[in-house]
Parts: C-alpha cells; sequence; structure tokens
C-alpha cells in the first residue's frame, strides 16, 4: 500500500487538474468525451494484458457451438393461461440422474441466446428449460394487467418445471431444478421464485439484475440520486401513450448500430464468443432481441409495462431468509442495474459469493464470458459442498466438513463398514434425498471450495 497509495493519490490529482483545464477551455461537453474515452482506451488495454498473461484461459468453452433447437410445448396455468416452453434435453433426461437448469430471461428474450456460453460449458450435463413469460410472445396474455407481475412469473416457472419433470423416477420423485439463472429482470423473478418455493430451487446463479425497484437506481451508477428515478417513469408512461415510436426507433436506430455494434464487437468483444458463435455475435444478440419486443402490439405494450413491474417489485426485505447457495455477477459499467445491487444482495443473503467484473456492463456473459465463465464453473462444481439439512435450509461448507470428520472418527466408519441407509442415501441425488449426502461432501473436501459461513459471513476455502 505505501508506494502504491501515494502514486494513486499524485495521479487522482493530476486528473483532477487535466479535468479542470479541460473543461475551462474546451467545455464540459468535450471533457465528458474525452474522459470517457480514456477509460475506454484503459479498460482495453487491461483485457489485452489480461488475454496475454493467460489468466483467462481457464473459461475452457469448447471450440465449436452448435445453438440447439429446443422443443417447444404449453401447458394450461392455474388461472387458465396458455404459456409456452421450451426445452433442451440433457444426459439422464426422465431420471432421478439427471441434472436441470431453469433459465428465468431478461425482459424481451425468447428463448436461450443469452445463456449459449453457459449451455456451451456443461452440455448435455444439464436439461435446460425456459418459458416465454405471460404476455409476451408464444404465451398468452391475462385480461387483468395486474396479473403480468413478478410473483405471477415465478409461480409460471414452477409449473413449467413440475410440467417437464413430472414423472421423472416416479410419482414419488422430488421436483426441484439444481440450479436457476435468472439474467437483470430473470434476477426478480428468481429471487421470488426462491421465496415462494424453497423446495424447488437448489441453487441460483444471478447476474446483472437487481433486488427490486429498478428505477430508483437506473442510470445511476454510483449512487442513488433523489428524484432521478421518476425519469424512467415518465419515459416508460410516455412510451405506452405512443408505442409506434418504439418502432420508429428501431428503423431509425438499426443503420446505427449495424455499423457501431460491429466496431464495438471488435475493440471490446470477446474473443472467446467470436470464435464460438462468430464475429457479428453482439450485433445478431441485439437484432434477435428487438425483433422479438416488436413481432406483435401486444408484446410490445407488455414489454413496457413490465418495466413497471420491475420498479414496483422488492424482495429486499426477504433476502436474508434466502440460504440456497447463490452466485451473483455485477459489471462495474452497468448503468441499468448498477453493481452496487449485487453488494446490497452479498451483504444479507447468507450463502452468497459476489463477483464484480470489471469489463462488462449489463451483459458480463457476453460481453466477458472469460471471467464470468471461470466463476461460473467453479461454482457449479463446487455448490454441492453446502450441505442441506432439510427443504428450505442450507448449512455452509465448514459446519458440514466438521460433520465428516466426527464421521470419519467414529468406530464404525474406522472399521469401514456402514448401514444399508446409509449406502442407500449416499448413492441418491441430492434431488430425491433431503440429507445431507456427506460422503460425497468428503471425497470433494480436497478441491477448492465456494462457501459462507452464516454466522461470521467469512469465505471459506480448503
Amino acid at each position: 500500500r505505501g508506494g502504491r497509495s501515494d502514486s494513486m493519490s499524485a495521479f487522482g490529482a493530476i486528473a483532477a487538474l487535466g479535468i479542470a483545464i479541460s473543461t475551462s477551455y474546451l467545455g464540459w461537453k468535450t471533457t465528458v468525451v474525452l474522459v470517457l474515452g480514456m477509460i475506454l482506451i484503459v479498460v482495453r488495454r487491461e483485457r489485452n494484458k489480461a488475454y496475454a498473461s493467460g489468466t483467462e484461459s481457464d473459461a475452457n468453452l469448447p471450440g465449436k457451438f452448435t445453438k440447439p433447437v429446443p422443443e417447444k410445448n404449453h401447458l394450461t396455468t392455474r388461472d387458465g393461461l396458455k404459456i409456452h416452453y421450451y426445452v433442451v434435453k440433457g444426459q439422464g433426461f426422465g431420471t432421478k440422474e439427471g441434472k436441470v437448469m431453469l433459465f428465468a430471461a431478461p425482459l424481451g428474450q425468447c428463448g436461450f441466446s443469452i445463456y449459449y456460453p453457459i449451455m456451451a460449458k456443461f452440455g448435455d450435463q444439464y436439461t435446460y428449460i425456459t418459458w416465454d413469460y405471460r404476455g409476451l410472445f408464444s404465451s398468452e396474455t391475462p385480461a387483468r394487467l395486474r396479473r403480468i407481475s413478478i410473483p405471477m412469473h415465478a409461480e409460471d416457472g414452477i409449473e413449467v418445471l413440475k410440467e417437464v419433470m413430472s414423472g421423472w423416477n416416479g410419482s414419488n420423485a422430488k421436483i426441484s431444478a439444481d440450479i436457476m439463472v435468472g439474467h437483470s429482470m430473470g434476477v426478480q423473478v428468481c429471487l421470488e421464485t426462491v421465496v415462494i418455493y424453497p423446495e424447488h430451487v437448489d441453487s441460483l446463479i444471478l447476474l446483472n439484475g437487481a433486488h427490486g425497484h429498478v428505477f430508483s437506481s437506473g442510470f445511476q451508477p454510483l449512487f442513488r440520486v433523489p428524484v432521478m428515478g421518476n425519469v424512467p417513469y415518465w419515459i416508460v408512461q410516455f412510451l405506452l401513450a405512443r408505442p409506434d415510436m418504439l418502432r420508429r426507433f428501431q428503423r431509425v436506430m438499426k443503420p446505427a448500430m449495424d455499423f457501431v455494434l460491429p466496431l464495438w464487437g471488435r475493440w471490446f468483444g470477446s474473443k472467446l464468443l467470436k470464435e464460438l458463435l462468430g464475429e457479428q455475435y453482439l450485433l445478431d444478440f441485439v437484432e434477435d432481441y428487438l425483433g422479438s419486443i416488436l413481432e406483435s402490439p401486444t408484446t410490445l405494450t407488455n414489454y413496457l409495462f413490465l418495466f413497471q413491474e420491475l420498479d414496483a417489485h422488492s424482495v429486499y426485505h426477504l433476502l436474508s431468509s434466502i440460504e440456497q447457495p447463490t452466485l451473483i455477477v455485477t459489471g462495474l459499467f452497468d448503468v441499468l442495474t448498477p453493481a452496487y445491487h449485487g453488494d446490497e444482495m452479498h451483504r444479507v443473503m447468507p450463502n452468497s459469493r459476489l463477483v464484480c467484473d470489471a469489463f462488462s456492463s449489463h451483459a458480463s456473459l457476453l460481453e466477458h464470458p472469460e471471467r464470468v465463465m471461470i466463476e461460473v464453473n467453479e461454482f457449479v462444481r463446487y455448490r454441492r459442498l453446502f450441505r442441506r439439512t432439510d427443504s428450505s435450509h442450507f448449512v455452509a461448507y465448514a459446519t458440514a466438513a466438521s460433520a465428516v470428520e466426527e464421521e470419519d472418527a467414529s468406530p464404525s466408519s474406522l472399521a469401514g463398514s456402514s448401514s444399508p441407509e446409509t449406502k442407500k442415501n449416499n448413492n441418491d441425488h441430492p434431488r430425491h434425498d433431503s440429507k445431507a449426502n456427506t460422503t460425497s461432501n468428503n471425497s470433494s473436501s480436497n478441491h477448492g471450495v465456494i462457501g459462507v459461513d452464516s454466522g461470521d459471513r467469512k469465505e471459506e476455502r480448503k
């Protein structure tokens, strides 16, 4: 610290002086452009240094990835709506060995597209499930807009999960997603789901999202500004009264995006995803995103209305009750759901891990998968070391490890014997056993561990 702190202070003083001089002679608008340009140059330089040093080579995505063609189906919900869902089947589909990843889409996405890096990484190890939110795309719209809400989407997601997993290994099999993943709006859907149905979700991955009241922080990347939250509300109200404005905006912006996004991708895009999905992967994603939203007037209206629902919704007061192992990923330059949302969630969620990526904004998984996928892979690999003791409670690995050591020291363990019941529990998939699989914990205890002690929130690594 010492010398480094002094040099940083000197750099800060010089930067402040330079900004003051630039503002005096060039004006504040030109100064803002220059400062942003300098930030982008520094970010690009640091990313290139990271690539050159090989520190991001552990993402280990396959060299080629064929976009999966999901099976499409629909179900009728508890209130009579038809909800469309998508399934990509993996190994063990329909058996107790099968593993499930449930995706809650960001607002405006139809299908799996933003989650392709995760699907490429884990391949057919998992069965992947997602659905169209009610009111969007192929799903029906309820008669009352009040029923297009985050709790309703959470209920729909669990109904889809039950529909897909019904009959897996018999009618008494426990229905739960091994991992539920959400991005942006999907984060709030994930949090609401695990609050209502903790027994149906084993762990969470939350990407670039918020715990609620998104207008209060939107376009405020450093801290919340009083009254600023009213501006997004007025914009949405204006667009709801004039939905054709968004169509005109798309027509005007398309030539600009065709020019800017390839240039942005060349400078700041992920080399990994360029090889995996093609040089134009960012442009393809944005065009697919906007095209899906604007495909029907009903979808467009409900899309705008859901922004207001995201602002009305909050689970902040319930975050401390969420004890599932959770990975929280934020982007330092995210202005839609600023990084401090992740910190606020991490502070009160007892079994959470926070990763703030310094080289991405609102789509860290697409902008910088080299870093994000390392964290996702590590979390998926070691999340089982959180010990589950009943349908909704997890104990950190440190506690589970103590139990394993005591069991190993018992006379029956030293004699190499175990009861038939113990053998049965050790062989069962965690989905069908509400007790902790202590043998699997013991066999994995020599590896790196992500865990947070629920008492003092100290990260345990072994």
